[in-house]
């Protein structure tokens, strides 16, 4: 198990400075995008957990 800290350890600078990149290449409109499809699917689970009602108060 100590291995496998080390090595994700080691590997986590390139990895952020990769992620970091790729999220910095994105402009705005892909940002609203990438929100607007998270808070569907957000509203999309709660109604499914729910049986589809909305009040949580019943």
């Amino acid at each position: 198990m100590k291995d496998l800290a080390a090595s994700a350890a080691k590997a986590s600078p390139p990895v952020g400075a990769n992620v970091w990149l790729w999220l910095a290449g994105h402009d705005i409109n892909w940002w609203v995008a990438a929100a607007t499809i998270f808070y569907i699917g957000l509203q999309s689970f709660y109604l499914i957990r729910n049986k589809g009602r909305k009040g949580a108060a019943e």
